[in-house]
């Protein structure tokens, strides 16, 4: 009786098209200092135009908070699924502090075989004006603002969309390369619960695994391996919800 249903329910959502959001929470920590913030995940999938958008928000609590400024990261990427793979046609991130602000955001023109890069920052600083009237100086609050634009080498991932592609196992063997990677940085896919990380030209290496949950397209936990100094780092889901949205015939 069970496998009825799932074959109708599989016949009724292909055949008016649904929409899947998944909303998950995880914690974050490092060994030396235990729990140190969370990330919250959103994955809104549309199977009737086949596209996707992924939301992945960072906090901190405790002394992080404090010595970050009590700063979010916002990574956004959005694009269309093909064959099952995520192919990101807009990817942004977004670093939130208390007064200041900086997105970065990345436009794949894939025609022209290149990535349209901006990058905006809002910042409120204290300035010093002298005033000849009063013989003194006087401290005044501005909001400083900065844009840059260029065109950058075409990869096919972001942060996000790699993740996307790894756990549906559409990832090479080797060398990864997305977005906004650091020249001096290497990731190497090494097998599918496994990638290797080598950052400052290869001066830092260590490894993340990928412990996965049979029941979702989202792991269980991912740590570091090999984090000497801050010690290895970890993220641990702690729930997961999936709201199934029947689209109009």
């Amino acid at each position: 009786m069970k496998r009825i249903f799932i074959v109708l329910l599989t016949f009724h959502l292909s055949l008016f098209g649904y929409t899947s959001v998944k909303t998950l929470k995880f914690e974050s920590g490092i060994t030396i200092y235990g729990q140190i913030g969370f990330v919250d995940v959103v994955l809104i999938q549309n199977f009737d135009n086949n596209t996707y958008e992924m939301k992945a928000t960072t906090t901190s609590i405790g002394a992080v908070k404090y010595l970050t400024n009590n700063r979010r990261d916002v990574f956004t990427s959005e694009g269309q699924i093909k064959d099952g793979v995520y192919i990101p046609f807009k990817f942004t991130k977004e670093a939130i502090e208390k007064d200041y602000k900086k997105i970065t955001t990345y436009h794949f023109d894939y025609e022209e075989n290149t990535v349209y890069k901006t990058v905006s920052k809002e910042e409120y600083k204290t300035v010093s004006t002298f005033d000849p009237l009063t013989f003194s100086y006087k401290d005044e609050r501005k909001l400083i603002q900065e844009k840059s634009e260029e065109n950058i080498t075409l990869y096919h991932n972001d942060y996000l969309s790699l993740y996307l592609n790894m756990q549906s196992y559409k990832l090479k063997i080797g060398k990864v390369f997305y977005v906004d990677k650091k020249d001096s940085d290497t990731l190497i896919y090494k097998k599918h619960d496994l990638v290797e990380v080598q950052k400052h030209d290869g001066e830092d290496i260590y490894s993340i695994a990928v412990h996965y949950d049979e029941e979702s397209i989202f792991f269980k936990k991912i740590e570091s391996i090999g984090v000497s100094f801050y010690g290895d780092a970890y993220i641990e889901k702690i729930s997961e919800e999936t709201k199934i949205i029947h689209n109009d015939s």
